[in-house]
């Protein structure tokens, strides 16, 4: 859980007569309104937290509990993010989709695909892509390409979301929810 939501529980605890508004719990934990409202929002759908008609948020039984539990407590994410929305135009993203509709390509055949000629450096960003795919089994090499003109095949396509590199050599797949790290 946020420390901005772990002290506003806190507060919520120790709420006086009243309760809360929004705006006194920003004041107290010096963070922005919507800031708060959000994490309000979040207890409130995990009813850890309640607003009354006059706009005063108390804090509930459960999140008493979870409060005063041993381990304390952790504000979990309710529903999945859409990642898919963060990568859809993305340079990788185009060069994800252009491998999976071709399934044999050289990085000639995914620039005509993928990207329209205002990028920079298309095709360092081709190859950094390539060569990290590989690593962790994405795609391979195929027999007879050349050193000058190599061709792949993807052997993994596990869905329509691409693939992150990461720093340290790791890849994480979005569909899955793995992270790979690059051998070699």
């Amino acid at each position: 859980m946020s420390r901005r939501a772990t002290h506003i529980m806190e507060l919520l605890g120790q709420a006086p007569e009243d309760g809360w508004s929004a705006t006194e719990l920003a004041q107290a934990t010096a963070q922005k309104d919507t800031s708060v409202c959000r994490s309000l929002r979040a207890l409130e759908r995990r009813g850890m937290a309640r607003q009354t008609d006059n706009k005063r948020w108390w804090i509930t039984d459960a999140g008493r509990e979870a409060l005063n539990a041993p381990g304390g407590f952790v504000l979990k994410r309710s529903r999945p993010r859409k990642a898919a929305l963060c990568f859809t135009g993305s340079a990788r993203a185009r060069l994800w989709r252009a491998m999976r509709m071709t399934k044999k390509f050289s990085v000639d055949d995914l620039l005509l695909r993928a990207f329209d000629g205002t990028e920079k450096k298309p095709r360092q960003t081709a190859f950094v892509y390539l060569k990290a795919l590989e690593r962790t089994g994405y795609v391979t090499r195929l027999r007879g390409s050349t050193r000058n003109d190599p061709r792949w095949v993807l052997v993994r396509d596990t869905g329509a979301i691409p693939p992150t590199v990461r720093t340290g050599g790791r890849v994480y797949d979005h569909n899955t929810g793995e992270e790979y790290r690059c051998a070699g």
